[in-house]
């Protein structure tokens, strides 16, 4: 039994997907709001660091409040969304005033995760903005750019010292090419994720968050809606450990659930299988896919409209035969519910709801003899997305979702569900 972000996972090397809600840093946008934006939340998988998980709209995180970052080049008024240069409240917010501007050309905030509030104006010394922008372009109206980037340097080092689980978010816009000028300025700029993208680039825009010299925290993103414009939606506090799980809204469309890379979650050597879930859905009587795969089913588990959990796989052979089984208890809504669903080859089907065991069924207990990446887990919050109005999408939250290839035991179910539960008030 391995202990990981606080709770204990039964046999973590059989661990095929961990997606967990607290891994996520901030929420990742591209192109216009109103555009195909791509990205979406960025989970740090603890299996595997460079593992991303994708969805084609920005999902949230219960708990969280959101900003909507841009940097552009000058004249801001010429690009698009015109002037919208700082950061906005709101997801994907090009209307709403500001809560800071930005101007030439290095922008710094920060955010304090202990008491979740801005640091103050006055932590600031910069020539604009109260003291949030320092221009290291030519310093104009100040002392000159070597006391500008001086500035910086000495707030950068007070905020860190003073606010040590601060999160540091700084916008390169309109001229930001002397930024790496000043090798002490760029090397507190790397401290909190910038990389050498901006080293030597022509009026680069730019932004980074993080927390200083923590590199799991950092997210950076450079010109990315154009070659003047650059955004990034960001959910704060980055790694509060009180907020709920991703928000899906329940859509019959492809557009609201993530895809986890592609798996088979049976192993060469066993058919044995665990899919793990802790939901909390938003209202019954409706259809909630939880987890599901590519459009032919292989395998998933989704509530049906009696709010019955029904688990399912289907045998590549004979004739990719369905097989599923549906449990004796009911999902209620509002309340957060932990689902574990096993196969043993041998010993059948189990559908466990908060710990303890549901329904067995014994009618399915030959091997899959599945194999080819198309076979496998690929969604989460959908159980079957065949087409774009499949009409399962989640609606409510899911916090955490564990894939093993190998079935967990009576007692490791109980065991998992005991250590996370506390974290969602069971």
């Amino acid at each position: 039994m391995s202990v990981v972000n606080g709770r204990k996972l039964p046999g973590v090397r059989s661990l095929k997907v961990a997606f967990d809600t607290r891994n996520i840093k901030s929420v990742v946008s591209t192109g216009q709001p109103t555009g195909a934006d791509v990205g979406g939340a960025r989970v740090k998988d603890i299996l595997n660091s460079g593992r991303t998980y994708t969805q084609n709209f920005p999902l949230t995180i219960q708990g969280k409040t959101y900003y909507t970052l841009y940097g552009i080049t000058y004249p801001e008024g010429n690009y698009s969304p015109s002037s919208r240069d700082g950061v906005t409240p709101g997801l994907n917010n090009i209307t709403a005033g500001k809560l800071y501007s930005c101007s030439r050309d290095l922008n710094y905030f920060a955010f304090d995760e202990d008491t979740n509030t801005w640091v103050a104006d006055s932590y600031f010394t910069g020539e604009r903005i109260n003291g949030h922008c320092y221009d290291t372009y030519d310093g104009l109206s100040g002392d000159g750019v070597s006391s500008e980037h001086l500035k910086f340097q000495q707030n950068y080092d007070n905020i860190k010292s003073t606010f040590p689980n601060a999160t540091h978010i700084v916008i390169g816009s309109h001229a930001a090419e002397n930024n790496d000028d000043d090798a002490a300025t760029l090397s507190r700029l790397k401290e909190i994720g910038v990389t050498d993208a901006i080293v030597g680039a022509s009026r680069p825009e730019y932004i980074a968050v993080g927390k200083v010299n923590r590199p799991e925290t950092h997210t950076f993103v450079f010109e990315n809606v154009a070659a003047e414009v650059v955004k990034l939606n960001l959910g704060l506090p980055l790694e509060d450990k009180t907020s709920g799980g991703m928000i899906f809204s329940g859509t019959a469309e492809q557009n609201d659930i993530v895809i986890s890379p592609s798996f088979n979650p049976v192993s060469e050597s066993s058919n044995d299988y665990t899919l793990e879930a802790w939901i909390k859905r938003s209202t019954t009587g409706r259809t909630d896919g939880i987890i599901g795969d590519l459009q032919y089913n292989w395998f998933g588990i989704y509530i049906n409209t009696s709010n019955l959990i029904v688990f399912g796989h289907k045998h590549q052979t004979p004739s990719e035969t369905r097989i599923e089984t549906i449990s004796n208890g009911t999902v209620a809504a509002g309340v957060w519910t932990h689902v574990v669903c096993t196969f043993t080859e041998g010993n059948g089907m189990r559908i466990y709801i908060n710990g303890v065991l549901d329904k067995t069924d014994l009618s399915d207990t030959v091997a899959f003899g599945l194999s080819g990446t198309d076979r496998g887990v690929r969604y989460i919050g959908s159980y079957y997305t065949g087409v774009p109005t499949s009409g399962n999408e989640f609606l409510g939250e899911i916090a955490i979702v564990n894939c093993y290839n190998n079935a967990l035991s009576d007692s490791e179910v109980k065991e998992t569900y005991n250590s996370s539960k506390s974290r969602f008030g069971v």
